[in-house]
């Protein structure tokens, strides 16, 4: 028994497409979208810009530009210190109440006390800027001279520790049954570089005079001249 013409069954997940398909005709049936993996996918990913901070810029993009401490020497390079004079004051005058050094001055003269002269003394002591022997002899102040303390004007302490040390030099240094007139030179003005080196304010005076008027004032035998 023949049961007529055999139809062929569709499948659920296919259907007919027309040879003839065009995608324009709207009362076609569209073409279905073929599911394609996602490793044949191209991505495109989306970069967002970046701030200059944090791109890399080449070096050879910059021009090369002095360096800093070469721009340092060419603008100082037309000043020299070396040759810029200094304008230096004069100099002024030790005062006479602050004390020298130690013989510094002192031991430049060369004159002994006996050959001393008063009078060339004070002008040449003047323009040194030291202190001049006041006219006269000391000790004698009825007759011209003056009296050696009050002239000096120092504490009493000062003045009898200066006048014992003098007395003790005069007793290492110099003979005393000898006129002070008679002593040499030299060891008079060893007694004087001693004292100056005891006492700097020695180097104020003109000659040294103050130790010379205590050495010529000790005890000499024969004469206190």
């Amino acid at each position: 028994m023949d049961s007529g013409p055999t139809r062929t069954k569709r499948s659920s997940l296919s259907w007919e497409i027309p040879p003839f398909y065009d995608p324009n005709n709207n009362t076609a049936t569209p073409h279905p979208t073929l599911p394609i993996l996602l490793a044949q996918t191209e991505i495109t990913i989306h970069q967002p810009p970046k701030l200059l901070a944090t791109q890399e810029i080449a070096t050879s993009s910059i021009a090369p530009g002095p360096d800093r401490h070469e721009r340092s020497r060419v603008r100082f390079r037309g000043s020299s210190r070396g040759k810029t004079p200094l304008n230096r004051g004069p100099s002024t005058p030790p005062s006479r109440s602050s004390p020298a050094p130690g013989g510094s001055r002192a031991r430049s003269v060369s004159k002994a006390p006996s050959d001393h002269n008063p009078q060339d003394s004070e002008s040449g002591s003047e323009s040194d800027g030291l202190i001049p022997k006041p006219a006269g002899e000391a000790g004698r102040p009825s007759r011209g001279g003056y009296n050696l303390q009050t002239e000096l004007g120092w504490p009493a302490a000062d003045y009898m520790r200066f006048k014992k040390f003098i007395k003790h030099a005069v007793k290492e240094h110099l003979d005393t049954s000898q006129k002070f007139s008679s002593q040499s030179a030299e060891s008079l003005q060893t007694v004087q570089a001693l004292a100056s080196d005891k006492f700097p304010s020695l180097a104020d005076y003109a000659d040294w005079w103050p130790a010379a008027d205590f050495i010529r004032s000790g005890r000499w035998e024969g004469s206190s001249v």
